[in-house]
């Protein structure tokens, strides 16, 4: 259960980042899957923070898939990720204060 709390929490931070990135150049998802390479039906599901638009299952981008939206979003990998890693550390955290209570 943890897990997937930790997972979906994840996710949305990375939906996050990538709507307001692509949103600040004022890019669609169509025009930055045509810069990134990445099919419009994913950077969609990306940015809702699931896997596809059928499941309720977490996104979790492939590296390829990261690596081509940061090219194309014009950021630094770890800018990208920034947001994400600040989550995880913040969740696990504080889902570790909880199991101890």
């Amino acid at each position: 259960m943890a897990d997937s709390i930790l997972e979906s929490r994840v996710a949305y931070a990375m939906a996050g980042t990538v709507r307001r990135r692509r949103e600040s150049l004022g890019m669609t998802q169509e025009q930055l899957s045509l810069a990134s390479g990445v099919n419009r039906s994913t950077i969609q599901d990306l940015e809702s923070g699931h896997s596809d638009h059928k499941s309720e299952r977490p996104a979790n981008p492939r590296m390829m898939t990261i690596l081509r939206l940061a090219d194309a979003l014009d950021l630094p990998v770890s800018e990208l990720l920034e947001p994400v890693q600040e989550r995880y550390d913040f969740e696990k955290a504080r889902l570790a204060e909880e199991s101890t209570q």
